[in-house]
C-alpha cells in the first residue's frame, strides 16, 4: 500500500499547531496509562491475593481489601483519563487508527462491552464477600486482559498500513489480523508495567497497616510483584525490541532522546525497587526520616511510575517514525483557531482541577468511612444489621 492511497490528515484542518496536539497527546496518554496499568496489574494482583486469602493466608486480608476497594475508582478514572488522548488521537492520526479500528470490526467493538463486564465485577467484588469474590474478580480480569490486547493489536496495527489492504481481503468482516509473535511481545510488556506499578503501590499502601503481621505479609507480597515484574520486562523487553523494523531500531540507536529515555526507565525502574526493599526493610523500626510518612511509603510506585512512563515515550517515539513516511513534512493542514484552542485549553484545566477534587473527596471520605464501594466496609463484609453498629 502506497502512502498515496492513505486518506489526507483532517482534511479540515487542525485547530492547533501539530507539536501542541502532540505535546497533550502525550501528557494526556500518560496519565491514560497509569489508571490503565494499576487497573489491569490491580485486578491480576487483587485475584491473586483473594484466593490467597482463602487458602488461609488471613493476614494478607488488608491488602486485598485495599486493591478491592481501590479497583472501581480507577475503572472510572481510566475511562475518563482515555477521552482526552482519544481526542488527540483522532486529530492527529485518525486515518490510520480509525482504518486499524475497522479493520479488526467486532474484535474493537467487543472491547466497549467487556469493559462494561469488567466495570461491573469489580462493583460486585467491592461489596460481595465469600468465596465467590475471587472467581467474580477473576472474571473482570479476564475482560481487563483482553481488552488489553485488542488495545495493543489496533495501535500496532495502525502503524503498519502495508498491511492493511491483504488484511481486509483476507477478512473482510474484521478479525486479528497481525502475527502473535510480533503483538504478544508488547502485550506483556504492557501487563508487566501495570504489575510492577500495582506491587509498588501495594508496598506502599500495606506500610499504613497498624497490624504489625498484615503489614509485613502485604509489604512482602506486594515486593515479591514488584521484582518478579521487573525481572521478568529484562527477557521480554529484548523479545519486543527483536519485533521492531530495523529503521526503527537504528533510529533509537541514533537518537539522543531515546537514548535518554531508555536510561531513565532503566534508573528508575531501580530506584523504584531500591526504595521498596528499604521501605519493606524499616517497616515497623520507628526510624524517621523527616519526610511526610505517606510521601515515602508511595515514593517507589512514582519512581516506577516513572520509568513506565519514559517506556511509554520510546514507544510514542517508535510510532511517529513508523508513520513518518505516510505524513511527510507539511502534510497537516493548520487552520488555528485560538478562541477556540483557548477555550479547551480552559476547559482542560478545570476538568483536571475537577478531578483532583473528587480524588480529594475519595480520600477524606475513605478516611471517614464513607464513599466509594466498599471503602466502609469491615473485614466481614457488607454492613448489616449488626455490623453497621460496629463499623458506626
Amino acid at each position: 500500500m502506497t502512502p498515496e492511497v492513505i486518506p489526507d490528515p483532517f482534511p479540515v484542518g487542525l485547530p492547533a499547531p501539530p507539536v501542541l496536539l502532540e505535546i497533550l497527546l502525550v501528557l494526556t496518554f500518560l496519565l491514560h496509562v497509569l489508571m490503565m496499568n494499576v487497573l489491569l496489574g490491580g485486578t491480576l494482583t487483587a485475584t491473586g491475593l483473594e484466593i490467597a486469602v482463602r487458602l488461609g493466608r488471613r493476614d494478607l486480608r488488608p491488602a486485598a481489601r485495599f486493591l478491592v476497594k481501590l479497583l472501581p475508582n480507577v475503572m472510572a478514572l481510566t475511562v475518563t483519563f482515555g477521552v482526552a488522548p482519544l481526542l488527540f488521537l483522532q486529530l492527529l492520526y485518525g486515518q490510520f487508527f480509525f482504518t486499524s479500528s475497522i479493520l479488526m470490526g467486532w474484535y474493537w467493538l467487543a472491547a466497549v462491552l467487556l469493559m462494561l463486564i469488567g466495570y461491573y465485577g469489580l462493583y460486585v467484588a467491592a461489596w460481595r464477600q465469600g468465596g465467590r469474590r475471587p472467581w467474580i474478580l477473576a472474571g473482570s480480569a479476564l475482560c481487563f486482559l483482553a481488552v488489553a490486547y485488542a488495545f495493543v493489536h489496533n495501535l500496532l496495527l495502525m502503524t503498519r498500513p502495508h498491511t492493511w489492504l491483504y488484511a481486509y481481503l483476507s477478512s473482510p468482516g474484521g478479525g486479528l489480523h497481525l502475527p502473535l509473535g510480533d503483538v504478544f511481545p508488547r502485550y506483556l510488556h504492557m501487563i508487566l508495567f501495570g504489575t510492577s506499578l500495582t506491587g509498588a503501590l501495594l508496598v506502599g499502601s500495606s506500610g499504613g497497616i497498624e497490624e504489625g503481621g498484615s503489614r509485613m505479609a502485604g509489604m512482602r507480597v506486594g515486593l515479591w510483584v514488584l521484582t518478579l515484574s521487573l525481572v521478568a520486562q529484562i527477557p521480554v523487553g529484548a523479545w519486543y525490541g527483536s519485533t521492531l523494523s530495523a529503521g526503527a531500531v537504528q533510529a533509537l540507536g541514533a537518537s539522543w532522546y531515546a537514548r535518554v529515555l531508555f536510561v531513565l526507565a532503566l534508573v528508575s525502574n531501580g530506584a523504584g525497587w531500591l526504595a521498596a526493599y528499604r521501605l519493606w526493610r524499616t517497616a515497623g523500626t520507628g526510624i524517621k526520616t523527616g519526610i511526610p510518612e505517606r510521601a515515602v511509603r508511595f515514593f517507589p510506585a512514582a519512581l516506577v511510575f516513572a520509568g513506565t512512563a519514559a517506556m511509554m515515550l520510546l514507544r510514542q517515539f517508535v510510532q511517529d517514525f513508523e508513520l513518518q513516511s505516510f505524513l511527510p513534512a507539511g502534510s497537516w493542514k493548520v487552520e488555528v483557531q485560538p478562541v477556540l484552542t483557548a477555550i479547551f485549553l480552559v476547559g482542560l484545566t478545570l476538568a483536571a482541577a475537577v478531578v483532583a477534587w473528587l480524588l480529594y473527596r475519595v480520600r477524606k471520605d475513605r478516611a471517614g468511612g464513607e464513599g466509594p464501594p466498599g471503602a466502609g466496609l469491615p473485614a466481614g463484609g457488607p454492613p448489616g444489621p449488626e455490623r453497621e453498629k460496629t463499623a458506626v
